[in-house]
């Protein structure tokens, strides 16, 4: 059996409660969420696609229609059009109801820029994506949110002694982080520190991260990185990193089995960056005020 065959054998033996289930997914056109839905797809799952790239979505659609004989709708979807989540919602009310969300799209290790006062990687990553599952949760109570972390998510927070009694003045604290990775990292701890306190509040969110993966990031287009990354570190990390079919298993996991309080689903290798998905408990630092984050986070959404 080739290596990607196993994973899809492994998604039909391990996650039968997701057979024919529907399911609402971000990020589908390209990596870690293109290759969820080809698994959702093989368990014949009904999917729609939330994309900014409508075409890209629609191709792939197609192409799992033909595999698979499944239905696959697409419905465009731009994180940072502050109507987008009321359009989602519009949509869905004339739709049968979907059993499952998975929010897997972000941006990663982009230059600083300013969108509405709040910069872009906190913007896309952190707020659009809370408000999604919030609203969702609020809309679909019984629908189960998946929401995609990164191992950067233990980044340690560093406000204090910092004026954080409101939205502005966070807002001017997320302004002040110059690190590409830092940025990147706190935008998935805060996101987590959120999305902990609604799950207190009774909504039903998985917590998941795909590990160590060699994805579309790695694509010379991103400009993510310097010109020579791109000649010298993407055939190595095709050897060394996880598969994005082996990765997406930590999201299929999730959403099949939830996580328990105190734990999210990840790879369960070495240092919770590779191999096949297991449950495992998250550093309790992150709880450390979640709801002042998430209270703050919300504030910064109705501005």
């Amino acid at each position: 059996m080739k290596k990607e065959e196993r994973y899809f054998a492994y998604a039909k033996e391990r996650f039968v409660r997701l057979q024919g289930k529907g399911v609402i997914l971000t990020g589908a056109t390209g990596g870690i969420g293109k290759a969820a839905a080809r698994l959702l797809a093989s368990l014949h799952c009904r999917l729609l696609f939330l994309v900014r790239n409508v075409r890209a979505g629609e191709e792939l659609a197609a192409q799992l229609e033909r595999t698979y004989g499944v239905e696959v709708k697409v419905f465009p979807y731009d994180s940072l059009d502050r109507e987008a989540v009321s359009k989602v919602l519009s949509f869905l009310t004339g739709e049968k109801p979907y059993d499952y969300f998975l929010s897997i799209a972000g941006i990663y290790h982009q230059p600083a820029k300013m969108i509405d006062g709040i910069e872009q990687t906190f913007r896309v990553n952190c707020l659009a994506s809370l408000e999604l599952i919030l609203r969702l949760s609020a809309a679909y109570p019984d629908m189960e949110s998946v929401q995609t972390l990164s191992l950067t998510y233990r980044t340690k927070s560093s406000y204090q002694g910092k004026d954080l009694s409101d939205a502005l003045s966070f807002r001017k604290y997320l302004a002040s982080i110059h690190s590409r990775n830092k940025r990147y990292g706190l935008s998935k701890r805060f996101l987590m520190q959120a999305l902990i306190a609604a799950r207190h509040q009774g909504m039903k969110i998985a917590l998941a991260h795909p590990g160590v993966v060699c994805t579309n990031l790695f694509n010379p287009k991103n400009k993510a990185y310097p010109r020579w990354f791109y000649r010298v570190a993407p055939p190595l990390m095709r050897v060394i990193f996880m598969p994005a079919e082996e990765a997406a298993l930590s999201l299929l996991k999730a959403a099949a089995d939830g996580s328990k309080e105190g734990t999210i689903v990840g790879p369960g290798g070495f240092l919770h960056a590779w191999g096949y998905p297991k449950e495992y408990q998250y550093r309790r630092d992150i709880l450390r005020d979640t709801d002042r984050i998430a209270s703050l986070l919300k504030e910064l959404m109705a501005l």
